[in-house]
């Protein structure tokens, strides 16, 4: 029986709008100041409003910098600490631009770019005077770089005619030119000759505009300046048949002061390389990535790699930091408060030292190595966390992280790398005291051995408010996406609001899942269906056992690879009595061709193509959608291009044609992660339909 003499109401889909979201976290460089950006939703505008703070260590006392009317975010602090880069789309385009506060004098922080597409980067030089920024090329500036062939003014009269005829009926046509034409998170497709540059801004001389660094029919990404700011270094793949049909990405070291000077490739092509870092004395670089051009991460465990560096570029081979590492050198902590990102690898001041962050049984964590390789990897000091953002302070030893807990939303965390090994403290709290009201359950870990008796499958248990081991209760079981992602010990706001309507809530972390070893990842390659479903009834069968849970009353649900495996369940059991797929796939072969992923996602899970391997198709929920009696309501958003809304009308036709009870909810003008960033008013809208259906039905 419950010890509470008073039991506290659960969450709800509106106390979402209650959250302080914490977003990016920069210590300065002497350990004194933390800086971060907190946002909240505004439900009367419909939007996500937030500001910059300033958290002085000493004191203990948080200050607010920006008011802006819109979302200030991702700052960054100068290597001199005087000035605070950040974006916000507070600008009249909307589209996210930098402004630069002077932290010694008083005022408003001034705009200093008005690019056409928005920045969604920015790097620090080392005097403190440029910003290295990424900002989508539009046509125009991309044909002035030079690489569109020559225009002649006849030729451009006839163009131009053509257009405007066009355009009477209906709009312009777009072309395209390359395979990777549709991007989720874009809410539309990318043109031709639209690709993601390099500019420097001078902040000192704001008169003077952005200077393009990089040109050609490619992106960049990852930029990141040398420690005396006469180098950058960024990823791109600049070969068009790489970038379509691979994974592959290299580094490229460039002098963006100088007029005329060409990239200077640092890595081989074997495989992506991203995110750079240089040591602070200049001769090495840090970066993550792999060695499997056929794979973006999806079943290879990325790794920390070091280049030394001489004056012209690099010298000699990459080595590998974690080449025994059987963890992920990348972001795969699922949370649906917020997404996920890889974060660049940080030096210790004498260069001797990298820290990376890492996905480490069903944690995301901040782990050190030795540059030379004469050590592995050793976990700092801590609790099982999800931390998503960290800046360190290498001269003071000190770091500051962005950190969420199953009972912590997020809060800024600091941590004093020494000897002792000291765990981190919690320096703001952001949400404590509303919480508080509120009944949050200390998530349970429950592990069942697996079917073929290979391994532990991990799962977490969520009970709801007066929990009485003596009652029956139904349960909602929930799958993760990706399917190379996991669930942990991260906050999910879903899976408490569904306990505080009286359901239990399970989790599990199947075969497939990251952050334990390579065949855990692996084990369901060209497998799907198979490793992973048993997986997941095994530990729905354990929780069973424990007496308390109404097996007539079991749910079901998921998104993207979640959705394929409520699909997939659904199937073949009819063990549920009420299933809910979001996002979902459904169908591999016209993810094949459709998803932004498209080809390459498919390639890596399963061996061959739709032409050559009939298992892509078997293992497919649409396959065996005629045996479906589950009541099934789905969730799609319709500007989806990693699992397009095709996916969802397909499931759905089928199970109208066998006289499944079924229903589909189109969400206009979202993309795959609405569930994440959406418009405040389509999220909360997709809680309440969750809540409700499970509700209704359990």
């Amino acid at each position: 029986m419950t010890t509470e003499t008073t039991v506290k109401p659960g969450l709800q889909p509106e106390d979402l709008t209650k959250i302080k979201f914490l977003g990016d976290v920069q210590i300065s460089p002497d350990a004194s100041q933390v800086f971060y950006d907190v946002y909240h939703i505004n439900r009367d505008k419909n939007i996500y409003q937030g500001e910059i703070w300033q958290l002085d260590l000493a004191s203990q006392k948080s200050s607010r910098l920006t008011a802006g009317s819109r979302r200030d975010s991702l700052p960054r602090l100068s290597p001199d600490g005087t000035k605070l880069a950040f974006l916000s789309d507070r600008a009249e385009n909307r589209k996210k631009q930098i402004f630069v506060l002077d932290l010694g004098a008083t005022g408003e922080a001034q705009q200093i770019t008005e690019l056409q597409g928005g920045v969604n980067s920015l790097a620090w030089s080392g005097d403190s005077r440029y910003l290295a920024v990424l900002a989508e090329t539009p046509d125009d500036t991309a044909k002035a770089a030079g690489w569109a062939k020559p225009e002649t003014a006849e030729a451009r009269r006839k163009r131009e005619e053509a257009e405007q005829e066009e355009k009477r009926v209906g709009g312009n046509p777009v072309t395209f030119n390359r395979v990777k034409h549709r991007a989720d998170g874009r809410r539309g497709l990318v043109p031709g000759d639209a690709h993601v540059q390099l500019w420097l801004v001078d902040t000192q001389d704001t008169g003077v505009a952005p200077k393009q660094i990089t040109r050609g029919p490619f992106s960049v990404a990852t930029p990141a300046f040398s420690a005396d700011g006469k180098k950058l270094v960024f990823s791109s793949t600049r070969d068009q048949k790489l970038a379509d049909f691979s994974c592959t990405s290299d580094l490229w070291l460039i002098d963006p002061f100088q007029e005329t000077a060409e990239p200077r490739k640092l890595t081989a092509s074997r495989g992506p390389a991203n995110h750079p870092s240089f040591s602070p004395d200049g001769t090495k670089l840090a970066y993550l990535g792999h060695t499997n051009p056929k794979d973006g991460s999806f079943n290879e465990l990325n790794r920390l790699w070091v280049l030394d560096l001489n004056e012209q570029g690099a010298a000699g081979e990459a080595r590998c930091l974690t080449a025994n590492f059987e963890k992920t050198v990348a972001q795969f902590l699922n949370s649906d408060l917020r997404g996920g990102s890889d974060v660049d690898p940080a030096w210790s001041a004498d260069s001797k030292e990298v820290f990376f962050g890492a996905t480490s049984d069903a944690s995301y964590q901040i782990y050190r190595v030795p540059a030379d390789g004469s050590a592995e990897p050793r976990a700092l000091a801590g609790e099982k966390a999800h931390i998503y953002s960290f800046s360190y302070a290498a001269r003071e030893g000190i770091f500051a992280f962005a950190k969420s807990t199953p009972l912590i939303p997020g809060d800024v965390f600091v941590q004093a790398i020494n000897e002792s090994n000291e765990a981190s403290r919690q320096v703001t709290s952001l949400n404590q005291d509303w919480l508080k009201g509120y009944h949050l359950s200390e998530p349970e870990v429950v592990t069942a051995r697996s079917l073929d008796d290979k391994v532990d499958v991990e799962g977490w248990l969520i009970k709801p408010p007066g929990f009485d081991a003596g009652s029956k209760y139904p349960l909602v079981l929930e799958i993760h996406g990706g399917p190379h992602t996991a669930y942990g010990y991260s906050f999910y706001f879903e899976f408490q609001m569904l306990a505080g309507q009286g359901q239990v809530v399970l989790y599990p972390n199947p075969r497939g899942s990251v952050g334990y070893d390579k065949y855990y990842q692996t084990a369901i390659h060209n497998d799907w269906g198979n490793h992973d479903y048993n997986d997941i009834m095994a530990v729905v069968d354990k929780v069973i056992e424990q007496g308390y849970i109404d097996t007539a009353r079991l749910g079901v649900t998921g998104g993207s690879y979640g959705g394929y495996m409520t699909n997939w369940i659904i199937g073949h059991t009819d063990r549920f009595k009420a299933a809910l797929t979001q996002r979902c796939v459904t169908n591999m072969v016209t993810m094949y061709t459709l998803s932004d992923i498209s080809f390459g996602f498919v390639e890596s899970e399963f061996e061959g193509d739709i032409w050559t391997n009939p298992l892509i198709w078997e293992r497919s929920p649409i396959a065996h959608a005629n045996k479906v009696k589950t009541p099934t309501l789905m969730l799609h958003s319709e500007a989806d291009f990693r699992c397009p809304i095709e996916q969802a009308e397909e499931f759905y036709f089928a199970l109208k044609r066998n006289g499944c009870e079924v229903e589909l909810v189109r969400t206009p003008d979202e993309d795959h992660n609405l569930s994440r960033n959406g418009s405040p008013d389509h999220r909360i809208g997709r809680l309440r339909r969750i809540k409700e259906w499970f509700e209704k039905r359990l």
